[in-house]
């Protein structure tokens, strides 16, 4: 559960940055101007990939652990994708589509 967890939690970094303007500029160059629908769509996919990644290390963990483990998670998630933003922005994608297809594996392995 806790690979499962930690793919959630870079996929959701991976969705809210490229909710941003200024990310997705560089990342997807042919889709820089999304309607608010699409931005709107594309935040609420990463806060909702948050939350269930939070509920599902409580609920292996228990609620301190599964917090703290949460939020270690969550810092290696978000110092990952802003090192991947800063010099490869163009591997965004690419891993975005890796990280959702690997997402079922880790799901039936644990």
């Amino acid at each position: 559960m806790t690979a499962l967890a930690c793919l959630l939690s870079l996929f959701g970094c991976m969705v809210l940055s490229l909710s941003k303007k200024r990310h997705r500029k560089e990342a997807l160059p042919r889709y820089k101007n999304l309607s608010d629908r699409w931005v709107r769509a594309l935040l609420l996919t990463g806060l909702i990939c948050q939350l269930i990644f939070a509920m599902i290390l409580i609920n292996a963990k228990g609620a301190a652990l599964g917090l703290a483990y949460g939020f270690g998670w969550f810092s290696i998630a978000a110092f990952g994708q802003a090192l991947l933003l800063s010099f490869r922005p163009r591997w965004t994608p690419p891993l975005l589509v890796a990280v959702a297809l690997l997402a079922p594996l880790a799901f039936l392995v644990s």
